[in-house]
């Protein structure tokens, strides 16, 4: 299912206003589906505190950050604001 919809984000290049996903919830989601580990994302957040810690919603993703990760999963900045 996740992704059909992840397709379907990409055919149209844009990610629904009324998804499913948090921009959390499609970090987790897009990490697990390509078996990538909090160490692995230190690139784009700096620190592995930071990527736990946006993990756990103690802190929101950055618009540089959003940016990062929508260049590396090829999808919308939006998916992640």
């Amino acid at each position: 299912l996740f992704m059909k919809l992840a397709d379907l984000m990409e055919e149209y290049g844009n990610l629904p206003d009324d998804s499913p996903f948090t921009p959390v919830e499609m970090l987790a989601s897009l990490m697990k589906e390509n078996g990538l580990k909090q160490t692995d994302m230190v690139g784009i957040f700096g620190t592995q505190r930071k990527v736990s810690e946006v993990l756990r919603g103690q802190r929101e993703i950055t618009e540089e950050e959003a940016k990062s990760l929508a260049e590396r999963f090829k999808m919308k900045i939006e998916a992640f604001i």
